[in-house]
This record gives C-alpha cells, sequence and structure tokens, in this order.
C-alpha cells in the first residue's frame, strides 16, 4: 500500500471524531477563524473559494457563512460524507467533493481564493499541492495556508514542545473509536515535511511561482529546553502581480538564518 492511501486510511478512522472537534471548534471559535481568514484573502459574498483538504468542513462552513461560494475537496470519501453532513446541520449549501490535492479537477483560474489548513504536513508531494492551488486561483487571487511543525521533532529534538498544563488536544479528546494516535507518527517518518522547518520551505516553495505579497504570521511555543520554536504559523500570497514581496521584519527570538533572503514580512504571535 502506497503511503498516500495509509495517510487516507488513516484519517478515515479519525472522520467521525475529528468531526465532532470541528463542530466543538465552530461552536468557540469559528467566528475568530472566519474573521482570520477573511482578513488574508479579502473573502467576500458570492467570492469562489476552494478549501482545500477540507476534512469535516471548518473552513468550508465558517466561510460559507459569510456568504462565500465554496467548494471543498479532501482525499477521504469519510471526510467529506461528515463535511456535508455537518454543512447539512448548517442549512449551508456547500460542494463537497473526494479529490486529490496534488492533482485537482479545477480548470486553471476557477477561484478568487483558495484556504487549507492543517493539510500539507500529511501530503506526500505538498509542493505539487501549492503548484494546483497556484494554477486554479485566477490572477490577483488570494491563497491562505495554515500548517505547523507537527512531527518535526521527529528528526529534530529541538521541536519536541513542552506539554502546556492542563491543556489536552483535540486528538485526545475526540478520539472516537479509540484511535491508534501511533499509526499517524509513523506515517510523518515517511512525510517529507516531517524532515524540513517550516514555514522556511513554504516561502522557498512560493518564491519559485506565479505569486507575491508572500506574508507569514507564526505562533511560537517553547520547547523541552525553553527555546522558543515556530509550531504552527499560516501563509498567505497573491497569484500574479509585480513580484513584490512584503517588507522584512524580524521576528523576537528568532534563530540565526532560519530563513531563505526572499522572505517576506513575518508577523510573531504568541500562542
Amino acid at each position: 500500500m502506497q503511503l498516500s492511501e495509509e495517510v487516507r486510511g488513516y484519517w478515515d478512522m479519525r472522520s467521525a471524531g475529528f468531526s465532532d472537534a470541528v463542530i466543538d471548534e465552530l461552536g468557540t471559535h469559528g467566528g475568530e477563524i472566519a474573521r482570520r481568514v477573511i482578513a488574508k484573502t479579502g473573502i467576500y459574498p458570492g467570492s469562489r473559494v476552494l478549501d482545500v483538504g477540507c476534512g469535516p468542513g471548518l473552513l468550508s462552513i465558517v466561510l460559507a457563512r459569510e456568504g462565500a461560494d465554496v467548494t471543498g475537496i479532501d482525499a477521504s470519501g469519510r471526510m467529506i460524507a461528515e463535511a456535508r453532513e455537518n454543512a447539512g446541520r448548517f442549512g449551508l449549501d456547500i460542494d463537497l467533493r473526494v479529490m486529490d490535492a496534488q492533482k485537482m479537477d479545477f480548470p486553471d483560474g476557477t477561484f478568487d481564493a483558495v484556504v487549507s489548513r492543517s493539510v500539507l504536513w500529511c501530503l506526500e508531494k505538498p509542493g505539487q499541492a501549492y503548484s494546483e492551488m497556484v494554477r486554479v486561483l485566477r490572477p490577483g487571487g488570494r491563497g491562505y495556508v495554515s500548517d505547523g511543525n507537527y512531527y518535526r521533532r521527529l528528526f529534530d529534538g529541538r521541536y519536541a514542545f513542552r506539554p502546556e498544563p492542563g491543556c489536552v488536544g483535540n486528538h485526545e479528546r475526540f478520539n472516537r473509536g479509540n484511535v491508534d494516535f501511533g499509526i499517524i507518527e509513523r506515517l510523518a517518518e515517511g512525510l517529507p515535511l516531517s524532515r524540513l522547518d517550516r514555514p522556511q520551505w513554504d516561502f522557498g516553495t512560493l518564491c519559485q511561482m506565479n505569486v507575491s505579497d508572500i506574508c507569514a504570521d507564526i505562533v511560537r511555543r517553547p520547547n523541552s529546553a525553553g527555546e522558543p520554536m515556530i509550531a504552527s504559523f499560516s501563509v498567505s500570497f497573491t497569484k500574479g502581480g509585480d513580484g513584490s514581496i512584503c517588507s522584512q521584519q524580524r521576528c523576537p527570538n528568532r534563530p540565526k538564518r532560519t530563513a531563505p533572503r526572499r522572505w517576506s514580512r513575518i508577523t510573531a504571535l504568541t500562542s
């Protein structure tokens, strides 16, 4: 069985519990998530939006509630089934399809905005997924990718983050069927982004494409030694343009030489 099929099988198993987590997050942070994504993408009522790796539909739902015309894709059929059920729960009409983010079945320039949340890290060909996102954007369209260095610790101990006291993650809180989390950790050992520092890799990849205005917001957490490391981030960009990038700003406590010269603005956020 190919790695991508094993990853899809894992998320099929996690779909019901992950859907529970999405419903919980919609109730507690849905409005905040929508505002953040809209601020980065300029999505407005009627915007054609693609949610790449939509899972049970978190971004699809929050953006559809704001009036966007949303299409969501995911490689997991069970995730799409959960997304359809969740969209129906909110009375939303969202076009949800089983599709590979690394090979999309859309014409060039179909969407005004492309968004993605916690997806690229678990792909075999994440660079190809970025290429597809850019391809299906219209000229001047905006991209937004939220992700993290989730399993970077497997190859770099500096990313072994200090546990937050009293904090139980959504995986643990919503694990319907008692799925073995060791499965995804084993699979992550074979995924390329587990070996690469991000969003440095994201910037280097996007700088080779027809995009501009590449920016990142980052969240740092202390590792086991107390050193602040990038735990999660979001990257936004515009298709086409004049090739300009945002002015560079240094993040507090950023380790030396963690970014290529063509990095754009980086805003440090607290967790």
